[in-house]
């Protein structure tokens, strides 16, 4: 069963309890029901692109842009 699309509105939240709320992973994760796991990824992604708090709308498209797969070839989608 494929993985529910996470919309930016959601990753937004993950970077604003994470960085302005200071919360670990963690707390995070349960406060907006999902895996720590896929909150680390965003947390990561956005750290990767230069990103800090507060954000644009342009600054989530970049955290939700894949990443390309070790081999390099296919995307890698969350």
């Amino acid at each position: 069963m494929p993985r529910p699309h996470t919309t930016m509105r959601k990753i937004r939240d993950v970077l604003q309890l994470s960085w302005g709320e200071n919360l670990s992973l963690r707390q995070v994760a349960r406060s907006l029901s999902m895996p720590h796991t896929t909150v680390a990824l965003y947390t990561r992604r956005a750290k990767e692109a230069g990103l800090t708090w507060p954000l644009t709308n342009s600054g989530v498209k970049l955290v939700m842009i894949p990443l390309t797969s070790k081999r390099g070839k296919e995307p890698v989608f969350p």
